[in-house]
């Protein structure tokens, strides 16, 4: 059985684990693009509606996808940054 004990124990390995870092950074720069959707405020009429109108439709999702990973790659943290830039643009095969 899994007690209370046991799950702070885990949560306490995990933070301790670079991963946790990682994971940290990783939301922060997440965190950091503009969610709103064209309906928010202070959206209509800037130069972002355009590109908030465009996540709308066929396409949309892989717009979004794209512009949230364009904006972690260029995370102050190297780690962060190069794991996105690894996903937006995925390495040559030789």
């Amino acid at each position: 059985m899994t007690t209370l004990s046991d799950i702070e124990d885990a949560v306490d390995d995990l933070q301790a684990h670079e991963l946790h870092k990682f994971l940290d950074l990783t939301a922060s720069a997440i965190s950091s693009f503009d969610w709103r959707s064209v309906h928010g405020p202070g959206v209509r009429g800037s130069e972002d509606e355009m590109t908030k109108r465009a996540y709308r439709g066929s396409g949309g999702y892989t717009l979004l996808t794209n512009n949230v990973l364009e904006l972690i790659s260029a995370h102050g943290d190297v780690t962060v940054g190069e794991a996105a830039q690894d996903v937006l643009v995925p390495p040559v095969e030789s």
